[in-house]
């Protein structure tokens, strides 16, 4: 995947405080090339320059006595022709700095190497390795090693991690890392059967023993060698009901989520969990 990064596309630049002829003119050929990248899938990323209402009494403002881009003006918008709707939208000062508290991003496993080596995140969260890429990037172990490596260069990085799912709580093995753990903690489908894939102990690949599965490797694990095993989980998923809507209770706060798929019960734990652990 390539990623367009759309700078200060807003009308105050365009046509509003600060506009000119020529950036109006180039309106039409930015466009095309979001559609473009939009066609591929391809991400497409908007800065948008923000100031507060004080702006005047700034550094910025006495060097450029032109209000601007006010947070919530129609002057601060994106233009509306490049439909940045369902787009990220990144608000920054004058330095490109972003004017958030957070920043959660959603990366392809095997890039997270390549993310890491231009900022450090604060937490990481995994909710599964599954054989569903293998044309991509070959075996989970493959997917794993990249992963691990990331880990390593994030020193005191929170992990968020599926301690149902034997592959993600290998992960917590990183000695830099302090790990938290969501899970299914009573037995949801009586008729799962043994996984065909992730079975093995990632530690010393033993076959893995398991009480129960939720779906494939997912489940109450333990390697019968070398004693790896599911941990202590610290937020809870109890109560499960695969109806519509979805029912469960999270360390015995009760979630009702229209969506349906068994998987979208521990993608809201995850959620749960960073929240918690922020």
């Amino acid at each position: 995947m390539k990623a367009l990064i759309v700078v200060d596309m807003q009308n105050d630049f365009i046509d509003g405080a600060l506009g000119t002829p020529e950036a109006e003119a180039i309106v039409d050929n930015v466009k095309t090339k979001i559609e473009a990248y939009r066609k591929n899938s391809d991400a497409v990323i908007f800065t948008r320059d923000t100031h507060s209402e004080n702006y005047m009494e700034t550094q910025e403002g006495s060097k450029l006595p032109v209000p601007h881009c006010i947070e919530g003006s129609d002057g601060w918008q994106i233009r509306t022709e490049l439909d940045p709707a369902d787009c990220l939208i990144i608000d920054t000062n004058i330095f490109g700095k972003a004017n958030v508290d957070y920043a959660c991003f959603e990366v392809d496993e095997a890039y997270t190497p390549i993310i890491f080596s231009h900022f450090t995140p604060d937490m990481l969260i995994v909710t599964n390795l599954f054989r569903d890429q293998l044309d991509r990037y070959g075996e989970t172990d493959t997917t794993s090693a990249k992963i691990k490596s990331a880990i390593a260069m994030a020193p005191s990085i929170k992990l968020v991690l599926n301690g149902d799912d034997p592959l993600c709580v290998q992960f917590s093995l990183a000695e830099n890392a302090k790990s938290f753990f969501y899970g299914v903690c009573e037995q949801v489908n009586k008729d799962a059967v043994a996984p065909k894939e992730g079975r093995f102990c990632p530690v010393c690949s033993s076959e893995l023993g398991y009480d129960y599965y939720h779906y494939s490797q997912l489940g109450i694990f333990k390697c019968p060698s070398c004693g790896f095993a599911r941990p202590e989980i610290d937020f809870k998923v109890s109560g499960v009901k695969l109806g519509s809507p979805m029912e469960f209770d999270i360390n015995s706060q009760h979630v009702e989520n229209n969506q349906k798929g068994f998987y979208n019960i521990y993608n809201m734990a995850a959620v749960y969990g960073a929240l918690n652990v922020l």
